[in-house]
């Protein structure tokens, strides 16, 4: 395949990625793609970046202004999300 390549375009031999599109590359017995990077900017980005995870319930049928007067939430909710997608 590499040869097929090189005789079609201009190559030159480099060593592995490691980053790609923001996506870190780990290559062990198999490929892992790793985005740790970009959601640590992200929970600085948003101002969230002391949050701790718990496990909450939501409603299913939950939108944004059921929050709109919420004391629990300030701050962005679509800005976040779309940031994920």
């Amino acid at each position: 395949m590499i040869n097929l390549l090189q005789n079609e375009f201009e190559m030159s031999k480099s060593a592995r990625a490691t980053e790609f599109l923001g996506i870190r590359l780990v290559f062990t017995t198999e490929l892992q793609l790793d985005q740790e990077e970009f959601i640590d900017k992200m929970l600085i980005r948003f101002n969230t970046s002391d949050c701790k995870p718990c496990s909450t319930l939501q409603e299913l049928k939950c939108t944004p202004a059921d929050f709109a007067n919420s004391e629990l939430f300030e701050g962005p909710f679509r800005e976040p999300i779309g940031s994920l997608l």
